[in-house]
Parts: C-alpha cells; structure tokens; sequence
C-alpha cells in the first residue's frame, strides 16, 4: 500500500483529508510515504511568517479515516516525526515514543 492508495481509500469512504480545499486551508503537505501501512508525516504552515512543522498521521484502511498521532504539528523536522513513528511502531505508546525521541533530540 502506498500514499495514492491511502488517498483513494480516504476519497472512497467519504473523507475528505486529501482534497485541494483541505490540504490548502491547512497549507498541508505530505511529506513520507506510508511507513508499515499505517503511519505517514505531514506538515502544516500557519502562515509565511510562521514555520512548517511537522505531524504524525495514522491511516485506518478500514474506515479511510486520518488521525493525528501526537499533537499537531509536534515535530520541529521530517527526521524528528519519522523517528516518532518508527517508535510507535515498535511500541505502540506515545508517552514512551516522546521520552525516546527526548532522549535523542533534547
């Protein structure tokens, strides 16, 4: 599965994370490819001024739907996100995730 199959699966449910309107009034990106069918990196601009940050995004197959994983735009850097959902991977706990990524980061 890859990010055009998460799309299609989102439009086909009903959603609507993906469309133009959305990923432009959020000034949204998509910055990975699915990473183990389930999580994928976004970013978000607030405005010019402000700077991209970074989100981890869950994909649910079954119902299409999208969810942050984390808080929005928790992530300084593509790198700080993908180590997070690499984590959350292997273990399958935000707290712990934050602390592993404390202890690597600062």
């Amino acid at each position: 599965m890859n990010m055009e199959d998460v799309k299609r699966i989102n439009e086909e449910k009903g959603q609507y994370y993906f469309t133009e309107s959305t990923m432009r009034f959020f000034n949204s990106k998509v910055e990975s490819e699915l990473i183990e069918d389930k999580y994928f990196i976004t970013s978000e601009q607030f405005d010019e001024k402000a700077p991209r940050l970074f989100t981890v995004r869950e994909f649910n197959k079954e119902s299409g739907w999208i969810r942050t994983i984390g808080k929005f735009q928790e992530f300084k850097d593509r790198f700080q996100a993908e180590d997070f959902a690499y984590c959350m991977i292997e273990k399958d706990d935000v707290e712990i995730c934050r602390e592993e990524l404390k202890k690597i980061y600062g």
